[in-house]
């Protein structure tokens, strides 16, 4: 997919609700954020077809080539965004890694669809509650500026409202 076709990803993707719980609840036996999202046009774009999202992912964050995911060995969530997946899933896996960026041993995660097409629920473990719905927001902008570096060339500035060109 060419730059020009791929919507702005700061419009389109959006959390919808975000809360952490504690202790066993209906996802996990441990403690997850649940973050529900709504993907907007992107709940038709997989990372397969926009050239240049998976080098803008990785370069931003290399520890992504150790994620197993479904696929259950090391460099399994290289191979899942080689065939095609979706943001959702993708904001699950960064907000994975931000945390043990900073230490903390946490790997469970799951993203399923929701009730109403184009939305999904996120949820994934966490050690502490703040740096996880930290982790949330982060993971949410990153897989955005990942689009949004596909779609406008390299960015100095991406906010809230879209995104600022290198001239």
């Amino acid at each position: 997919m060419k730059r020009e076709q791929i919507p702005n990803p700061a419009e389109e993707i959006r959390i919808t609700t975000l809360h952490a719980t504690r202790g066993i609840n209906f996802w996990s036996r441990r403690p997850v954020i649940r973050m529900d999202l709504a993907s907007g046009a992107f709940d038709e774009i997989s990372s397969a077809e926009v050239d240049g999202f998976i080098d803008a992912l990785v370069t931003a964050l290399p520890g992504l080539k150790d994620h197993h995911c479904s696929i259950g060995s090391r460099g399994g969530f290289l191979i899942r965004l080689r065939r095609g997946t979706y943001a959702p899933h993708i904001i699950e896996h960064v907000a994975l890694e931000l945390q043990g960026m900073i230490g903390h041993e946490v790997g469970y995660g799951r993203t399923r669809g929701g009730d109403t097409e184009g939305e999904y629920t996120i949820v994934f473990e966490h050690e502490h509650e703040q740096v996880g719905l930290r982790a949330a927001a982060l993971a949410l902008e990153v897989v955005q500026r990942a689009f949004a570096n596909t779609r406008y060339g390299r960015c100095r500035d991406h906010g809230a409202r879209g995104v600022a060109h290198d001239d």
